[in-house]
């Protein structure tokens, strides 16, 4: 679940459907991509015209169908969707410690997952609806509070790690968050937090460049 050395600005949106390990798999491969001198978007896409977006959500509905068959309100495990398209996509991928994942992403952008119970989601969406610029504690997240929802897992992006908080983007719209992006304190606050580095498999490749 990794990215790249520069932010595109892609905004991506499940919406309402199970799919936030497409779109963090997406941006993986696209921003990976970039990665290559040399590289074009029609190696994957004839159509190269299309916005970074639009390209994005390709790859997107593509890893739902190799994985779901299309389905969009199935869950399915970062891990797995990279195990499946890898080769494809000609990428390689490990999951790294969360230090490794720090010096990681100061060169490229990191996929994260992680799991909150029922009441840590209710806590998680009523603080960034009323502080979409706030960073989210672990004690703001574990609050006691009263809920109908069911624990889950997320797929999201690590994209920096700053002094005083951690930065990550969803895949809920740019409308959502701080431009469609979140932070949080430190590592502590996302339960079972885990982070997995991809990168392009050379020995697959074209002979191109690629950018350290």
């Amino acid at each position: 679940m990794f990215i790249l050395i520069f932010y595109t600005g892609v905004a991506t949106d499940q919406g309402q459907d199970s799919t936030c390990y497409a779109y963090a798999v997406a941006n993986v491969i696209y921003q990976t991509k970039q990665r290559l001198i040399g590289y074009s978007p029609s190696r994957y896409h004839p159509t190269s015209t299309k916005s970074k977006a639009q390209i994005v959500n390709e790859i997107a509905e593509d890893v739902i169908q190799q994985c779901t068959g299309g389905s969009r309100s199935e869950g399915f495990d970062e891990l797995e969707a990279l195990e499946i398209v890898a080769d494809k996509y000609k990428i390689i991928f490990g999951e790294i410690s969360y230090s490794e994942a720090v010096e990681q992403v100061k060169r490229r952008y990191v996929v994260a997952g992680f799991e909150l119970e029922g009441y840590q989601w209710k806590n998680f969406d009523d603080f960034f609806d009323k502080h979409p610029e706030g960073v989210l504690t672990k004690r703001r997240l574990n609050k006691p509070c009263r809920t109908d929802e069911d624990g889950v897992g997320h797929a999201v992006v690590f994209v920096g790690a700053h002094r005083g908080y951690l930065e990550f983007k969803n895949s809920w719209g740019k409308s959502w968050g701080s431009d469609g992006k979140f932070k949080i304190e430190n590592a502590s606050v996302l339960p079972r937090l885990t982070f997995t580095k991809v990168r392009n498999n050379r020995a697959l490749l074209p002979k191109l460049g690629h950018r350290k």
